[in-house]
């Protein structure tokens, strides 16, 4: 008996290309740059849909300074129809 293949849609995130670079010149200690938003897509699946266009959400990030007493570098808030949870911390290899 032959078993059916499972086809999985997984969540595509689009972010804009030049968010690291955002984030490098936010944290940058002669930086004159509080803050700033870079966009962010999210789709049900990266493949065509067979569906209408409503399974996909865009909005905005606002990347900006930490304040003083956090242990961040960057605060992230999201804006418009984005919802954003923390769920690990990611440290650079030269940190551990």
């Amino acid at each position: 008996m032959a078993t059916q293949a499972i086809l999985l849609s997984l969540p595509y995130i689009s972010l804009q290309p030049s968010i690291s670079q955002v984030i490098s010149d936010i944290i940058h200690p002669s930086s004159q740059i509080g803050a700033e938003d870079c966009w962010i897509s999210c789709y049900r699946s990266a493949g065509p849909s067979k569906e209408d266009e409503s399974e996909s959400v865009h909005g905005k990030i606002r990347i900006s300074q930490a304040d003083e007493d956090s242990n961040e570098d960057i605060e992230i808030q999201a804006r418009g129809e984005i919802q954003l949870e923390m769920i690990n911390q990611v440290r650079p290899l030269s940190s551990l």
